[in-house]
């Protein structure tokens, strides 16, 4: 969907919500250039979106590298 609708800012910032709803962090990793190049969000939104996406990732990571399964 990002590739077919990624020019159109209303699209992008819904993604942004399901991303987020999903906590799909992986996606909303890969999501956040193209916030920052259509300046959806502010720099500092951008910021702290990209701090926690990629601190869940790295406990996703973690957990599926732990002794849990």
């Amino acid at each position: 969907m990002q590739q077919q609708y990624g020019t159109n800012k209303l699209v992008l910032k819904q993604l942004l919500e399901v991303y987020i709803r999903l906590k799909d962090s992986y996606k909303l990793i890969k999501l956040l250039p193209e916030l920052r190049r259509y300046k959806i969000l502010s720099d500092q939104e951008i910021l702290v979106h990209e701090i926690n996406a990629a601190t869940n990732y790295l406990q996703y990571l973690e957990y599926l590298g732990s002794d849990k399964f």
